[in-house]
């Protein structure tokens, strides 16, 4: 509530006013102080109920001192604006942490932890005398093993020894010899691993394709299959495959090529040796005529009418002593031999006939001669055909190419193998 004026009102006060007026001052009289009790003792109390950081106080003394942050005698203590105050001799019983700095003499016990003290504590006052590590552990004779983590330990040089072979599982071999701690391990020599070879770290060192080849006590090389006149080669290193050698279609052979001699009788395309030909024109072989026995024998599987003459030429008659279908066999001068043969067989002439014959036996039998002779084909009927003969049969010495002339063979055959 306020008191009201007229001034300000601009009229005179109303009754009600002017009680308002005064009980507004009676009541505000009422609350003050009387001068009589308002003494030192009054304002101390009231200083104390505001006293503290933030009440605006400014003392300059305090019991009639002055403080201060340096170390000046006769003052209160202070703190400067980093908190730190100086002091000379301060004599008192501290419970709790100290942190900061201690410079001069301790006297008295100290308990808990001190950091970065300087100066030397000594050994009778619980120090080690000494300012560094290095001074420390020669001062209590330690190794560097000793001052290591239990975790995380790193053994370097010396030896240790009297102790009982350390487990695989522990990180050493279980054994107490090399040979035994290889066995352990898995890596024994010539068993589980291969041993040192000059020549197998050689060959490690490579850096060429082709086919390995041994060039000496300890030295590989790598070699390749080189193409000639009538060899071609592919994947000639074996790099993209099995190296494959082919003949060439026409070779040209030099110097004295050799090949497997086949067998008497052979008519496949094999190579003829020239151990197979002189037994194929040997006039006394055994082998010429078992060679023409062997394919009138194959062509008699297939032929219709064939035949083996035993003896002949020159005016003698010939004998059959095997036939297919063969009727007769007639002779006549000059050396016209008529073969009569089974009847409907063929149904025209159109049929080829095959002729050979031997040589008769002492002629030629030194291996020496080649023999030649002339047969030519008559007339042909469904049911007979005629050869005959034209000249002797001839010999010739290869040794001096002179004819030999012989009028006699020792056996003839033939077969009609086509028609």
């Amino acid at each position: 509530m306020a008191i009201t004026y007229r001034s300000i009102k601009g009229s005179p006060l109303t009754l009600a006013e002017a009680d308002a007026n005064f009980s507004f001052l009676s009541s505000e009289l009422g609350n003050k102080l009387d001068i009589s009790t308002y003494t030192g003792s009054d304002i101390l109390t009231k200083l104390a109920s505001v006293d503290g950081t933030g009440s605006g106080l400014d003392a300059d003394l305090l019991d009639g001192k002055n403080s201060a942050t340096a170390n000046t005698a006769s003052t209160i203590v202070a703190r400067d604006a980093s908190g730190n105050f100086s002091a000379g001799t301060i004599t008192a019983s501290l419970t709790g942490n100290v942190t900061g700095n201690v410079t001069g003499n301790v006297t008295g016990n100290l308990s808990g932890n001190a950091t970065n003290v300087s100066g030397v504590v000594g050994l009778a006052n619980g120090g080690t005398s000494v300012s560094s590590l290095n001074d420390l552990k020669s001062l209590l004779s330690l190794g560097t093993i000793s001052t290591q983590s239990s975790s995380s330990v790193a053994i370097t040089g010396g030896a240790i020894t009297g102790i009982t072979d350390l487990a695989i599982a522990d990180g050493g071999t279980g054994a107490s010899t090399a040979n035994q701690a290889r066995v352990n391990l898995g890596l024994n020599i010539g068993q589980d691993v291969q041993g040192f070879n000059q020549l197998l770290t050689t060959f490690s060192g490579l850096s060429t394709n082709g086919i390995l080849t041994k060039s000496g006590t300890s030295t590989v090389a790598t070699r390749s299959i080189a193409a000639s006149g009538n060899l071609s080669v592919t994947n000639a290193d074996g790099v993209s495959g099995n190296p494959t050698i082919i003949l060439s279609d026409s070779p040209n052979f030099t110097g004295v090529p050799l090949s497997t001699t086949p067998t008497v009788g052979d008519n496949s395309t094999k190579i003829a040796t020239t151990a197979f030909v002189k037994t194929a024109v040997d006039t006394n072989s055994t082998g010429d005529r078992a060679y023409t026995d062997t394919k009138v024998a194959a062509l008699a599987g297939t032929a219709k009418v064939w035949g083996l003459i035993a003896g002949g030429g020159g005016a003698g008659a010939a004998s059959i002593t095997a036939h297919r279908n063969v009727l007769t066999v007639s002779w006549s001068y000059p050396n016209i031999w008529t073969v009569n043969f089974q009847p409907g067989l063929y149904s025209n002439t159109n049929y080829t006939i095959l002729l050979s014959y031997s040589p008769v036996t002492g002629m030629g039998d030194n291996g020496y001669y080649a023999q030649d002779a002339i047969f030519t084909y008559g007339s042909k009927t469904s049911s007979s055909f005629i050869f005959q003969q034209w000249n002797h049969i001839q010999y010739t010495d290869i040794r001096t190419l002179t004819p030999v002339a012989s009028t006699y063979w020792n056996e003839l055959s033939f077969a009609i193998i086509a028609n």
